[in-house]
């Protein structure tokens, strides 16, 4: 009776005797999800092998082999430590995959691969870890951004690829990737474009801009087709009980509702009261979704964002009578966290100009020294200067440190004024 030899002994065997394509053979049985430890170790060795061998030095099966396993250890740390399936650091992972779809692009634009290398890219800017300067993180978004453009033109230009799986996540990875070029990455810049009436430009051409808006829009419909959502809900217990194939009713919604918030916000297009509308209308379907589903007991992310953003929404419009509807609404059994309800307290207090108000509740908070998700001790510096300097009528005693830039645009708020409405006490 043969003994059985398993596939990582069959490697070693084969790899001792360079028969490349019996390898090739044995991991093409082994699904890629089972390709771990030293198993993917194993199957490095005999595509780097391959690579060292003339006739296999541009082999594209080895190229992609290869860049698939370092894809997917850096993929899997991204998002958990304990996931990785290799034992080098995650940045070698990252810089690998890089360099094996840079090659692999030299020869052949497979939408795969092309979309594969954007989301390295993208998720390598949203890693904390990550150390490059702003200006370089913003090129890699660009360079993301571009590949997943890539990717979806050439699935587009296949009839027989518009329904894949492949397609909805290259639209979908274009908006979430797009979306992050509407951001200033400063909280001092977020809370001043919130509260005052103040135009702040977003980094890079506005004209770009507007044109990853438009293409956003394009994916983001495409999106919401292939998972068979109405533009506009009639029945929304249909679309409550309804199963998307690959991205969440509520993901798509909020998404939609978020492209238009930043339309509305940055002037990325031309119609700013319709694409006002828009978000919320967008974000109250996403909240409406999720809120429903908890109560039936159903599926649902945990999170609430959707909520909060369109909380926010109505904080940038001074609709302080439909935050506190909504709040109403929601807030018996979607549980907004201590750190919200006191930063939309401050902001409200800021908007009505009762600074006084605003510092002995924010300064309360900061004495206590328990900081939360959602207002960090930073964040409170932030809102604190904004502030005091308010109260004050200078920028003499800022806490925070802040950009030349930066101390500009709060030395502007000292000559804006805005009145918020006054038909509510400021508390929730």
């Amino acid at each position: 009776m043969e003994s059985f030899v398993s596939p990582q002994q069959q490697l070693q065997s084969l790899l001792l005797e360079k028969d490349w394509e019996g390898c090739l053979e044995v991991l093409g049985q082994i699904p890629r999800k089972e390709q771990r430890g030293d198993l993917a170790t194993l199957s490095l060795e005999v595509y780097e092998g391959m690579l060292r061998t003339p006739e296999y030095e541009e082999d594209l099966r080895a190229l992609r082999g290869i860049a698939a396993t370092y894809y997917t250890d850096y993929i899997s740390s991204v998002s958990n430590k304990k996931q990785k399936i290799l034992p080098c650091p995650k940045s070698e992972s990252e810089k690998k995959v890089c360099q094996y779809y840079e090659k692999i692009l030299q020869q052949e634009h497979h939408p795969k691969d092309i979309y594969q290398y954007g989301t390295v890219l993208y998720k390598n800017t949203k890693d904390f870890s990550n150390s490059d300067t702003f200006p370089i993180k913003c090129s890699k978004k660009n360079q993301a951004f571009a590949l997943y453009d890539e990717a979806v033109q050439l699935l587009e230009d296949d009839p027989s690829k518009r329904n894949t799986l492949l397609y909805s996540r290259a639209c979908y990875g274009l908006c979430r990737c797009g979306m992050e070029s509407f951001n200033f990455y400063s909280s001092l810049l977020d809370e001043i474009h919130l509260l005052f009436p103040i135009t702040l430009s977003l980094y890079g051409s506005h004209e770009e801009h507007c044109q990853k808006f438009h293409r956003i829009c394009h994916c983001i419909d495409v999106v919401r087709k292939l998972e068979k959502l109405p533009r506009v809900i009639e029945d929304m217990a249909a679309v409550v009980h309804s199963k998307q194939q690959q991205e969440a009713s509520w993901d798509v919604y909020y998404m939609m509702g978020r492209l238009f918030d930043c339309a509305c916000q940055f002037g990325l297009c031309a119609d700013t009261e319709g694409a006002y509308a828009s978000a919320v209308r967008y974000y109250g379907y996403a909240c409406e979704i999720d809120y429903q589903r908890r109560q039936e007991g159903l599926s649902v992310s945990g999170f609430t964002h959707m909520y909060t953003a369109l909380l926010t929404l109505y904080i940038r419009g001074r609709q302080e009578t439909e935050f506190y509807r909504l709040w109403e609404t929601y807030h018996p059994l979607v549980h907004f966290s201590g750190a919200f309800r006191l930063l939309s307290q401050i902001r409200w207090l800021i908007l009505k100009e009762d600074y006084s108000e605003a510092e002995r509740v924010l300064d309360t908070y900061c004495r206590a020294g328990k900081w939360q998700r959602g207002l960090s001790e930073h964040k409170a510096a932030v809102l604190m200067d904004i502030i005091r300097t308010k109260l004050q009528g200078s920028t003499g005693a800022v806490i925070g440190t802040y950009s030349t830039f930066q101390m500009k645009q709060l030395e502007r708020i000292t000559r804006k004024s805005r009145k918020g409405p006054a038909s509510h006490c400021g508390t929730v």
